[in-house]
């Protein structure tokens, strides 16, 4: 690891990601067949639209079914008569053609991290930050708060609480 490396927090790393495809994908037209509908007491629509090799976890916010009118955002659609109730359009196993814009929530980026890791993102950040901090313990110039600093750590003695967890010793511990 690199010493001028950047140690993001979670949040920082979820949201550059989130920005990354949102700014890839803008706004995209998707078919897949509709599966695992529910409609908690939110109001929202929460469905999966899949293909026989990959699947989409998707919502749709109650605001935006009440703004849609006579025209279907899932299908493109423009009714003459009243439009169906959103539960209608959503059948389990129908094929449907969705519009809208891409989205990655930091809970559902967790989620998956976790599936593909093993760990959740916070116990993988921690044990990079620990890891980069034990190669900079090499460099006697640098206190223990220029190693913290340049872990991520703003605060020293949090920092050596994890480090010592992590390490099984001290930072001067391990240093010596």
């Amino acid at each position: 690891m690199s010493e001028d490396m950047t140690i993001q927090s979670v949040r920082q790393l979820t949201e550059q990601l989130r920005r990354t495809v949102e700014r890839h994908f803008p706004f995209v037209w998707v078919r897949g067949e509709v599966g695992n509908v529910s409609r908690p007491a939110s109001g929202h629509l929460y469905f999966t639209l899949k293909d026989a090799e990959a699947q989409l976890q998707c919502v749709w916010f109650r605001q935006q079914q009440r703004q849609r009118g006579s025209f279907d955002p899932l299908t493109g659609e423009v009714f003459e008569t009243p439009p169906p109730a959103p539960e209608e359009l959503l059948r389990q196993g129908a094929e449907l053609i969705c519009a809208g814009h891409v989205g990655i929530s930091s809970y559902y980026l967790s989620h998956i991290f976790k599936d593909r890791t093993g760990s959740n993102f916070v116990e993988y950040l921690t044990d990079v930050r620990i890891k980069h901090a034990m190669e900079l313990c090499a460099d006697p110039g640098l206190t223990v708060r220029d190693i913290a600093e340049r872990s991520g750590y703003l605060n020293t003695t949090y920092f050596c609480k994890v480090f010592k967890k992590l390490v099984g010793s001290t930072i001067g511990e391990y240093r010596r």
